[in-house]
């Protein structure tokens, strides 16, 4: 049952959904009152004489979940170019991909639904880039649980309110952000939908449509990095400085 907007009692556990550590919590009268201390931390608070132990855990942010060293920037800017110059021969692995992550294709779709249909269509393609950039890192890549997928949803969700608006300094904003998960594909996908000239077959984006996706992009890669188990194909980095994709563009002049 949910009281208020802090907290949350269900099947004898109390979930916190505050974001800090030392928030108060309101409780039904019949129960004392309580502070979060730390996360996951049984305490018991009394009612009646008798005394219920209930869990309360700390909100996860997007550094809690942060699962793995990241792909080299470099390599992201290849693969995601190489992708795109090659569609027909790498439809067939997209199809594999959107298909094996039914879960995060549904959710995805479900969400294109409220962008016009031409964005849809990219925001699913750009999504089968990303899991392929997973897949030729190699390793394994697991089926995303719908937990996975909300859970992301909702910390993506909570950093997003402090980057708006789609202007200028959007990028700078997300990059400010502690814990993304694989943030040089998150470089790699700002540069594709707000920085790179689109060629003469595709569609240009209105820059809200294009921010709408970003966070797409952002939820499903935070779920594709907890499902990656990563191979030996990729060396990757433990420490992450924001290259622009212009650097890379320059080397191929």
């Amino acid at each position: 049952r949910r009281y208020g907007s802090d907290a949350r009692i269900d099947s004898g556990s109390f979930e916190c959904l505050a974001p800090r550590p030392g928030k108060r919590l309101k409780l039904p009268n019949d129960y004392l009152s309580m502070s979060v201390v730390k996360a996951m931390e049984s305490v018991f608070i009394g009612r009646g004489g008798k005394s219920l132990c209930v869990t309360i855990r700390r909100a996860p942010t997007l550094e809690d979940e942060m699962a793995n060293s990241y792909l080299p920037r470099d390599w992201v800017h290849t693969k995601s170019l190489e992708i795109g110059e090659n569609a027909m021969s790498e439809q067939a692995a997209l199809q594999r991909l959107l298909k094996n992550q039914r879960r995060l294709t549904r959710w995805l779709e479900e969400n294109a639904g409220n962008l016009a249909p031409t964005s849809g269509g990219v925001a699913v393609y750009l999504f089968g880039v990303v899991a392929r950039m997973f897949d030729l890192a190699g390793g394994r890549l697991r089926n995303a649980s719908w937990e996975q997928v909300r859970a992301a949803e909702r910390r993506v969700g909570a950093a997003a309110a402090n980057l708006l608006p789609f202007d200028d300094g959007f990028g700078e904003r997300v990059r400010g952000v502690e814990g993304r998960a694989q943030p040089h594909i998150l470089d790699e996908a700002i540069y594709s939908l707000f920085e790179r000239e689109p060629e003469e077959e595709e569609a240009d984006l209105d820059t809200n449509e294009a921010g709408k996706i970003f966070f797409l992009l952002w939820v499903a890669t935070e779920v594709l990095d907890e499902n990656w188990n990563p191979g030996s194909g990729v060396e990757l980095t433990a420490d992450y400085t924001y290259i622009p994709a212009s650097e890379f563009d320059d080397e191929d002049e």
